[in-house]
């Protein structure tokens, strides 16, 4: 991993870049079959920003950095430039595009007609930053053993996250599981971090041991949190995620299995 953007006073590009997601998770939802975890709310991660992934008549590319939304209908492609547009506007001209190719949906309504704002080197410092951090997190998961789901970015919290189950099947909301994500900056967390946390949270692992760059967090919610900003700072990222990383997995998962 190269150096780290810096992400700083992007608050108006963060916003406009989040609300983008919920229309295209919107349409996500729309036209997906329910599907285990609540996937079928989340959208992929990739070099240029975030997908549906293919959906029954095609799927929707968010361009982040371009501030574009690429649409593919079968063999037909049309861009949609969100300068101008708002979360309302947004959503209707994809209904209308689907519509001239004869395709039907019920996609909630939306009234936030305010235009997206969004810089453009802000962005792309922002689809660079989720691309790196999804790498480490992607590098991290190819070491787990169980039950995986996706990395993916779920549109409601603009956060991308995957979850890890011991074993037997994976359902978060009857299997014990750690989760392990990027948050572009949360309630009580403004700058963007990567997190980490077990459910349940075993008693007593909160002021456990942990790697230089992590630190515990307890209000609103319990877990590890590793500061962009401090991880930005080290001379290797890369490196300094992923073995942060691998030694916040074998605490959690030691105490969650009871093998610690």
């Amino acid at each position: 991993m190269t150096a780290l953007p810096l992400l700083q006073h992007w608050d108006a590009t963060k916003n406009g870049l989040h609300r983008a997601a919920q229309v295209a998770g919107a349409f996500r939802k729309a036209y997906s079959p329910k599907l285990p975890n609540a996937l079928h709310l989340a959208l992929y991660i990739r070099p240029f920003g975030l997908t549906t992934g293919p959906l029954p008549f095609g799927q929707i590319d968010l361009f982040l950095a371009a501030g574009e939304v690429h649409v593919t209908v079968g063999d037909e492609l049309w861009d949609i430039d969100l300068k101008g547009h708002s979360p309302k506007s947004l959503r209707a001209a994809l209904i209308n595009g689907l519509k001239q190719h004869g395709i039907q949906g019920d996609v909630p309504a939306n009234d936030d007609d305010t235009p997206f704002q969004a810089d453009g080197q802000q962005a792309a410092d922002y689809t660079a930053a989720l691309w790196k951090i999804s790498g480490g997190l992607r590098e991290l998961r190819a070491d787990w053993l169980g039950g995986v789901t996706p990395l993916v970015v779920w549109p409601h919290g603009f956060d991308a996250s995957q979850l890890w189950f011991p074993g037997g099947d994976p359902d978060e909301h009857n299997q014990a599981h750690l989760n392990f994500g990027f948050s572009p900056g949360s309630a009580g967390l403004p700058r963007p971090y990567i997190y980490a946390y077990a459910s349940p949270m075993p008693d007593g692992l909160t002021g456990t041991s942990l790697p230089p760059l992590a630190r515990w967090h307890s209000q609103g919610w319990t877990g590890v949190v590793i500061d962009y900003d401090s991880l930005a700072q080290t001379d290797s990222p890369e490196a300094e995620l992923v073995d942060t990383l691998r030694s916040v997995f074998a605490l959690l998962s030691a105490r969650l299995t009871g093998t610690a």
